[in-house]
This record gives structure tokens, sequence and C-alpha cells, in this order.
């Protein structure tokens, strides 16, 4: 069994077979909460045990692995906390920095990023110490995730197997996630599709965070795709994985997720056509040629017919602003205008959760935050600018201090995967800080 979990991302057999174990898993999470709670539970302690041993590259599976889980935890009604998996994957990297793991001092920037955000607790409003440590756990985890990921990962290398591994243990609970999707539109009877999204195809969850976590593990499919090379059955594996997982994710209607997973998949094959290497050249033409085709003559028409012309609707929806046409964005760019309103109010920030306050007196709406950026000037003001300008000044120095093509191409895909995620859904899951987090490391995607 070890041997088994060992050659994931390696082997065909050995993938097919973990990606195949996810959907009785999936049942069985979703038939029992307490099922589902042992699960969560029994992943957290597998990651312990290997922070212990010092294990780092079965350590950062499951770090990979907790990333889709999280969402399979949430949507299976787990009796956990809400933040579990940012804070399940915060504590095992803390245990394991605490057994003597050295990082890089190319972290101090990320360092400045973190420390800069702490100022805001302290105007987090106190009626109680269970409120305020709730108000603060929610709205910090995102940062403090991406802080230690980015800890953990500096001075880590991996080699190409290494990061085909990490990468492959995304799907599996991405497979558990678009299983449990697909049997509740197989078990749905008269559904009416709506242009909007739909918790019918989500599982009977939130589309947000399906599409999203099902749209990443989609252009994963696709990247491990254009990985692996020698095993024509693995990436065949990979080939239908990604199909079934953006399919899925499209009917969700939940747009972000599925924008976010093509953009990443365009970045990707656009930058592996500008490195100049003829091998990358070729097979990213081909692979975009065939995406387009298929997506465009085959995919969307299809699925648009099953959904009832929605799916088109969905997609190419505006709304008038002051008699401005503009695309609908959901209630996000109105959110973004208040947000940055409030910041010119009160340059040194409003502190921790009390935006959505804020935000009620001046338009009479109040929303969980969706756009991270507006969001951090809001509460943080100018600390929190200066805290987003430390992140990209270490985003921006990791990213130009790749030299392999590949691998600065996967790079600039997380970068995007990043933006977008978080421009949509703030720092909702574990996704963003762990894929920027994991820019911390050299990882080598060549043969």
């Amino acid at each position: 069994m070890s041997n088994l979990f060992k050659n994931v991302g390696v082997t065909a057999k050995a993938t097919i077979i973990f990606m195949l174990l996810h959907i009785p898993l999936a049942l069985f999470c979703s038939s029992s909460k307490m099922a589902a709670t042992a699960y969560a539970i029994l992943i957290f302690v597998i990651g312990c045990h290997l922070a212990l041993h010092k294990n780092d590259v079965a350590l950062a599976c499951i770090v990979w692995y907790i990333i889709a889980a999280e969402v399979l935890f949430r949507m299976t009604f787990a009796h956990i906390f809400w933040e579990y998996g940012k804070y399940a994957i915060s504590g095992i990297l803390i245990l394991r920095l605490t057994r003597g793991k050295r990082f890089s001092h190319t972290v101090l920037p990320l360092i400045f990023y973190f420390l800069l955000l702490i100022p805001a607790i302290f105007k987090t409003p106190y009626y109680s110490l269970f409120q305020w440590r709730g108000y603060v756990s929610f709205y910090m985890s995102g940062a403090l995730t991406l802080f230690i990921c980015g800890l953990y990962f500096s001075g880590l290398s991996y080699e190409r197997e290494d990061v085909q591994r990490m990468l492959t243990w995304v799907l599996g609970p991405a497979v558990s996630i678009a299983f449990i999707a697909l049997l509740s539109l197989a078990h749905a009877k008269n559904i009416v599709w709506v242009a909007a999204s739909s918790y019918v195809a989500s599982g009977g969850f939130g589309p947000n965070q399906v599409s999203s976590i099902l749209g990443f593990a989609g252009f994963l499919g696709v990247a491990l795709f254009l990985m692996t090379r020698k095993n024509a059955m693995l990436r065949q594996t990979y080939v239908v994985l990604a199909a079934w997982l953006f399919i899925q994710s499209i009917l969700t209607l939940s747009r972000g997720g599925t924008m976010m997973g093509a953009a990443a998949v365009g970045f990707l094959l656009a930058s592996l056509v500008k490195s100049g290497r003829r091998r990358y050249f070729a097979i990213a033409i081909v692979t975009s040629l065939s995406i387009v085709s298929l997506t465009w003559y085959c995919v969307i028409p299809a699925l648009n017919r099953y959904t009832s012309g929605r799916l088109i609707t969905r997609y190419t929806r505006v709304q008038e602003k002051d008699g401005v046409r503009i695309y609908d964005t959901t209630g996000r760019l109105e959110q973004a205008v208040t947000d940055f309103a409030i910041f010119k109010d009160n340059i040194f920030g409003v502190g921790v959760s009390n935006a959505r306050d804020i935000q009620e007196d001046m338009v009479q709406k109040s929303w969980c935050p969706h756009v991270e950026w507006t969001h951090v000037l809001a509460e943080h003001g100018i600390l929190g600018a200066l805290a987003l300008l430390f992140l990209f000044l270490w985003i921006g120095r990791r990213y130009f201090s790749i030299q392999d093509p590949f691998s600065k191409a996967l790079a600039l895909s997380f970068i995007v995967i990043f933006v977008l995620f978080a421009s949509t859904y703030a720092m909702r899951t574990a996704l963003p800080a762990c894929v920027i987090g994991f820019l911390g490391s050299d990882f080598n995607c060549s043969e």
C-alpha cells in the first residue's frame, strides 16, 4: 500500500487506483458526517506524523491534498470548524518548522507582509474573547496560511517527479467532489436551469467553492499531461480527468472557478510557446488548438443545450450601472468600489471584520470579502497596501529566479490562479495561499 501512494503521479496504475479509491470515499463521506469527520482528522494526523519524521516530499503531498479536501470536508458536513483546512495546513507545517527545518533569507518580504497585517486586529471589536478570536481567525487565516506555506517551502528543492506527485494528490479529493456533483445531477428530477450558480450541479454545496477546486484541478490535469513523459497511459489519464473536472466546473454555472482554470491553462501554454524551446512550442501549439477546437465546437454547444441555453446567458450577462453597460460581476465590483471608499475615508484602516458594518451603513449592503485587494485596503489601510507591496515583491523575485521554461510557465500559472482567486473569492479557502506559498521552493520540472 505504501508503494501505491509513493507512485501516485509517477505510474499509471498507482494513479488510476488512487483516483478510483476516491469514488467510494465520496459515497462514504457524503452518507455519514461521522465518516467525513474521521476522514478529516485522519488526514491531519498523517500530516503531523510526516512532519515529525521530516518527510518533506510526502508532507508536501498532504498539503496539496488538503487544498482540495478542504472543500470536500465542508460539502460533506464534517464536524470540524469552518477554517479547518487552513489551520490544519498551518499546524502541520509549523510542527515541521519546529523540527529544525531551515528556511531561506528570501522570505524576508513575506515576513514583512504578515507583520504589517497584524496591527489591524487590535481594532477588531471586543465583546468577548470568543467572538474576537472568531473574527480574527476567520479574516486572518488566509494570510497566516500563505505566510506559513512560504516559510516552509523556502529552501526546499523538488525534481519533476516530486512535483508530479504533489499536483496529482490534489486530483484525488477533486474526483470525490466531482463525483458527488455528478450524482447530484443524476438524481435530480426536472432541473430548472437559470442564469445563476447551480447548487444542484455543485452537489448541494456552495458553487463558488466547488467550481474553484474543479477548475483548479482541471488546470492541473492539463499541466500534468504536458509535464509527463514516456508514459502514454498516465498522460491519457490526466486528459480524461482534466476534461471531466472542467465539465463539472462549467456545469456549476459559477464562472469564477472555470475562468480561473481556463486562464491558468492559457498562460501556461502561452508561456511555453514564448519560451522558444522547439519541443515545448510544438506540444503547446497542438494542445492549444485541440482544447480550443473541442471546447468551442463540441463541449460548449453540448453543455449549452443541456442547460437550456443558460450557460451562454450566464457567461455573457451584463448589468447597467449609471447608464453604462458592464460585465456582471455579481456584486464584486460594487464591493470593491465600496471598500476603496472606506479606505479613502480611513487611511489607517477600520480594523479586521469592521468593513462589513461600514458597507451596510454606506450602501445598505454587507458582504463577506470577495475582492482581497480592496478588502485589505479597507481593513488594514496604508499598512495593508505596504503588505501587498511586499507580497508581490516576493512573488516577483521568486518568479524571475526560475530558469527552467516549464517551471517558469507553471509558476506564472500559479500566480494567475492566485490573483484571480483572490479577486473573486478573497482567501476563502487554502488554495490561493498554498499555491503562491509553493513558489518559495526551488522546483525543476525539466527532465
